[in-house]
C-alpha cells in the first residue's frame, strides 16, 4: 500500500519556481537510512507532520531538472510516496541482525526507487519513505536524493518531521536555498587542485557502476567495532598529551585505525582523506543552514609512522580546508568537474586505493534524537561499505536484561571495509582493547607523555581536569554537541 503526501500550502518557497543546483550539489545518488521506533507510529499523525515538514522543505517534493546544461529542482509540490507495510508476525531481528548502526542490507525496510543518476526530467521523487509496522516497533525507511542536501540536511529534515509529529516546534532554523555558483576555474587552479579531488578522478556510466564497485571490492568484508566512552577518552588523552594542539576524538580514532592497519599489512596507509563539513567557515558565500551539500575533502600529506603524527597530519589537513580562499578555489574546481560529468551522464566512482583511507564521520550528528516521542529507545541504521572507507557513528541504545533501554553515552561505532585476509588480525588487535603500548613498540606511537606506560587512572584524571575547564567556557551549538566558542574546527570534527 502506498500513500502520496503533498506539502501544505503555501510553502516556504511559494514565490519561487525552482531551486538552482550548482555543480557541487550534483551527487546523483540516494542515501538510505532507517529509524527504528520502539512503538507504533500513528499513520495519520505522521502524514500530517510530513505535509507540514514538506511545506518548510518544499524542494523535497520537487523534481530534478536539466536545461541547457544547468540543473535545478523544480518546485512541483508533488506527492512524496509513503509505502506502508505490516510484518506483525515476524520479529525485527529477521532483518536487523545486530544493533550496530551500519547494516549490510536494509532493502526490506526501504522503498524501491529509481537509479539516482537517471531521474532528471522524469516524474521521479527525490524523497521516498516506507513505514514497516512490526509487532511492537515501527521502522521508518528514508531514501533521500543527495541533491536535496548532505547528511546534516537529511538529519534536520527528519528531526523536524519528528518534532512536528510530536506537535512541537522545529528546533532548527529554516533552510536557505540560495547557493553560490562558482565560475569555472583557471587552468592554473584546475591543475593545482587536481590531486586534492581524489574522489572526483574516476567516473563511469550508471550501468557500469555496479560491476566496477564489485570488482574494486572483491575479497573485502565489513569490519565493525564499538569503542566505549572510556576507551575514546583514554585514546584522546594520550594522543593529545603529546602535542600542543587540541586534536578531536575523530582525529585520534582515525589515526588509531590507520596505525592498526599499518601493523597488520605490508603496504602502509600513506594518505587519509576526510569528508569535511564547512558550514561554520566564516565566509560570505556560506550559510550554516543551507539546503545543500556543504562539504569538501581534506587530504593529508604523506603520513608519518607514529599515531600522534598521523593524528596531527589529519588535523592539519582539515584546518587547511577552513581557509576561505582555499575553499573558494576547491569548490570552483570541484563544481566544474561535477557539472561536466553530470552533463555527460556519468557518475563518480570512488575507486579504493591500497594506501589511502577515506574517513566520513557522523559522530557530530545525533541521529537517535529523531525519536518521534520515544527518546530513550530509538535506533538508527544506514548501509554501505567499501575498502578502507571508515565510517563513524554514535552508538545506538541497548535493551538490558531488565527490559529497559539504556543509552551508550559517548560510545562510537566504526565500520570499515578491509580485505578478508586482514580481518582476523584486525579483529584480534581491537579485541585486546586499546593496544597503544604494542603500537608504540612498532613505532606507530610516539613517546607517551610522562612515561611509556601511562596508567588509565592517570589518563582519566588528567582528562577530567581538562574537560571541566573546557566545559566551563563552552556553549551549546545546535543542541547536539558542546564546543568552545572560538572553535570552528570542533564544530565539524568532534
Amino acid at each position: 500500500m502506498q500513500h502520496l503526501v503533498v506539502p501544505r500550502l503555501p510553502t516556504a518557497l511559494h514565490d519561487e519556481s525552482s531551486v538552482d543546483l550548482p555543480g557541487y550539489d550534483l551527487w546523483l545518488i540516494y542515501v538510505d537510512n532507517v529509524h527504528v521506533i520502539a512503538g507504533e507510529i500513528d499513520l495519520e499523525r505522521f502524514e500530517t507532520a510530513l505535509s507540514q515538514a514538506l511545506s518548510l522543505y518544499p524542494h523535497a517534493a520537487g523534481r530534478l531538472r536539466r536545461r541547457d546544461g544547468r540543473w535545478s529542482i523544480e518546485l512541483t509540490n508533488s506527492g512524496v510516496p509513503v509505502d506502508i507495510c505490516f510484518e506483525r508476525e515476524k520479529p525485527l531481528n529477521s532483518v536487523l541482525q545486530n544493533d550496530y548502526v551500519l547494516q549490510e542490507d536494509l532493502s526490506p525496510l526501504l522503498s524501491r526507487h529509481s537509479d539516482g543518476a537517471d531521474i532528471a526530467d522524469k516524474d521521479e521523487p527525490l524523497l521516498c519513505l516506507k513505514l514497516t509496522f512490526w509487532r511492537d516497533e515501527t521502522c521508518i525507511g528514508v531514501s533521500w536524493h543527495h541533491t536535496l542536501g548532505d547528511a546534516i540536511c537529511m538529519y534536520r529534515f527528519m528531526h523536524t518531521l519528528s518534532q512536528l509529529y510530536q506537535c512541537k516546534s522545529p528546533e532548527f532554523a529554516p533552510f536557505v536555498f540560495r547557493k553560490r555558483d562558482f565560475p569555472p576555474p583557471s587552468d592554473d587552479n584546475a591543475a593545482k587542485y587536481h590531486d586534492k579531488l581524489r574522489h572526483l578522478q574516476h567516473s563511469c556510466s550508471p550501468t557500469e557502476f555496479g560491476a566496477a564497485f564489485l570488482e574494486a571490492n572483491a575479497g573485502v568484508q565489513n569490519f565493525q567495532w564499538r569503542l566505549s566512552c572510556e576507551e575514546l577518552l583514554r585514546l584522546r588523552t594520550i594522543v593529545n598529551g603529546s602535542v600542543h594542539q587540541s586534536l578531536s576524538t575523530q582525529d585520534c580514532l582515525t589515526a588509531y585505525v590507520v596505525a592498526v592497519l599499518n601493523l597488520v599489512q605490508e603496504k602502509p596507509i600513506g594518505i587519509v582523506t576526510n569528508v569535511c563539513n564547512y558550514r561554520c567557515v566564516n565566509t560570505p558565500f556560506i550559510a550554516e543552514n543551507v539546503a545543500g551539500n556543504a562539504f569538501s575533502n581534506a587530504i593529508t600529506d604523506r603520513l608519518p609512522t607514529d599515531i600522534v603524527g598521523i593524528a596531527s597530519a589529519i588535523h592539519t589537513s582539515i584546518i587547511h580546508t577552513r581557509n576561505a580562499q582555499y575553499l573558494t578555489n576547491w569548490l570552483s574546481v570541484a563544481s566544474d568537474r561535477m557539472l561536466h560529468e553530470a552533463n555527460l551522464g556519468r557518475v563518480f566512482f570512488f575507486s579504493p586505493q591500497d594506501d589511502v583511507l577515506v574517513g566520513n564521520s557522523n559522530i557530530c550528528i545525533d541521529w537517535c534524537s529523531t525519536h518521534f516521542g520515544f527518546p530513550d529507545s530509538t535506533r538508527f541504521h544506514t548501509c554501505g561499505f567499501s575498502k578502507f572507507y571508515l565510517r563513524s557513528f554514535r552508538s545506538n541504545p541497548v535493551k538490558g536484561d531488565d527490559n529497559t533501554w539504556h543509552p551508550r553515552a559517548g560510545s562510537i561505532d566504526i565500520s570499515i571495509g578491509i580485505p578478508v585476509t586482514l580481518k582476523t588480525r584486525v579483529q584480534e588487535m581491537f579485541s585486546r582493547g586499546l593496544v597503544l603500548e604494542q603500537l608504540q613498540g612498532h613505532h606507530c606511537l610516539s613517546e607517551l607523555p610522562r612515561s611509556p606506560r601511562i596508567s588509565i587512572y592517570d589518563a582519566v584524571s588528567r582528562a577530567l581536569r581538562t574537560w571541566i575547564a573546557w566545559i566551563s567556557r563552552a556553549v551549546l551549538i545546535d543542541g547536539a554537541k558542546v564546543i568552545p566558542p572560538s572553535s570552528t574546527y570542533h564544530r565539524n570534527n568532534l
